[in-house]
């Protein structure tokens, strides 16, 4: 926990919000990572992410999709510095394979030797990114078969999509997209009470699904 927010204070100012997810978050005892939650600040010259708080979401409408996040947005750039400078703690971390991962939605670090997981969002997709990255796995996933069971999709990075028939026919059938700028939305969503990150497990998803139609 000290270090995830040692480092929540270190990038900060390169960011709009940072929070702690994965196991430390759920309080785990032993834990193999620390994961960081974030929207980034955009770069110099970008405009600021939109917060879709207009006619759709007052009248019921979906929201329309989002354009993804500028390249150069000012978490991406700092710990690109970070992890090309030998002197730094920060490093990239490579997978069995000798692969590294440094994107603008994930970034698999190593901070002096600890595994580091970065994850970016927007303010409109933060809620289900903070959901999913919580854990655990086997939350997670039934979880989406929940969504899948009732003909929804859900996405890590974005909201819950489902289909609006405009019209009559398949043909007129267009996909829209619930977003979920918070993990309240999420549950509202499922149409589950709110849980505890301790109390996020397989068997507990599961009992949920059964009293919770």
């Amino acid at each position: 926990m000290k270090l995830a927010n040692d480092l929540r204070a270190e990038l900060l100012p390169f960011c709009d919000r940072v929070w702690t997810a994965g196991s430390v978050r759920r309080r785990k005892e032993f834990v193999g990572d620390v994961e960081l939650v974030c929207i980034p600040k955009p770069g110099i010259g970008q405009s600021e992410p939109l917060n879709p708080e207009g006619q759709g979401a007052l009248f019921g409408a979906p929201t329309p999709r989002l354009k993804p996040l500028p390249v150069d947005d000012q978490l991406t750039v700092y710990l690109a510095e970070k992890t090309s400078d030998p002197d730094s703690p920060w490093k990239l971390r490579p997978d069995r394979n000798g692969r590294t991962s440094y994107g603008l939605k994930n970034k698999f670090l190593t901070y002096n030797g600890s595994p580091i997981d970065v994850f970016s969002g927007t303010w409109a997709t933060f809620g289900m990114l903070f959901f999913v990255r919580t854990g655990d796995a086997g939350w997670v996933k039934e979880v989406m078969a929940k969504f899948k069971r009732n003909d929804r999709h859900a996405h890590p990075y974005g909201g819950v999509e489902f289909f609006v028939q405009v019209g009559h026919g398949t043909r007129n059938a267009i996909t829209a997209e619930y977003l979920c700028q918070t993990e309240e939305r999420v549950f509202e969503l499922l149409k589950w009470p709110f849980t505890n990150p301790v109390d996020r497990t397989q068997e507990e998803a599961r009992r949920l699904r059964r009293t919770h139609h």
